[in-house]
């Protein structure tokens, strides 16, 4: 069973070194940036929606935890973080990061924390959900799209250099 939190002050750092390094990575290899660069750009994202590691109106960070038997104790246990936007004028919800440890994948917790945040979000009166996944990660699409996900469009970037070629 999954429960979704507001994370705890002291959690911030764990998602913060998460996110900055698997953000960074996929700016890298997307937009041909150098890795300091994608770093920067990263943690600039970050810091914009969370100064201080205090989220701005609008932003939500949450920890997502299982209420599973974890080393034979029951006691609810970080599994991953879900950062989302909710725009409660247009009640629609955009997800902007949503993880899950890699030694919890693949045991149906993706799918039961997206269903508890619909939930929560249907609670609201929230009628779109909605989020981006990168092209490289076939793995995520699959989840959403058994969870109902309709691809709306596909993001396209083209690297320019100064060194442009015309076609005649």
């Amino acid at each position: 069973m999954i429960q979704l939190r507001p994370i705890r002050p002291e959690e911030f750092k764990d998602y913060q070194d998460y996110f900055v390094a698997d953000y960074a990575a996929e700016i890298h290899s997307n937009y041909g940036t150098s890795a300091l660069e994608a770093e920067r750009r990263a943690q600039a994202d970050l810091d914009e929606a969370f100064p201080n590691g205090v989220p701005i109106a609008n932003h939500c960070l949450m920890a997502i935890d299982t209420l599973s038997d974890h080393d034979s104790q029951i006691a609810p246990y970080r599994v991953g973080f879900l950062w989302y936007e909710l725009t409660l004028t247009e009640r629609r919800c955009f997800i902007m990061d949503f993880y899950i440890a890699p030694d919890h994948r693949s045991a149906g917790l993706g799918s039961e924390a997206m269903n508890a945040l619909e939930a929560m979000l249907i609670s609201q009166n929230v009628h779109s959900l909605q989020l981006r996944v990168a092209h490289d990660n076939p793995r995520a699409l699959a989840l959403y799209q058994r969870l109902g996900f309709n691809i709306t469009g596909i993001n396209l970037a083209k690297h320019l250099t100064t060194d442009v070629q015309t076609n005649a």
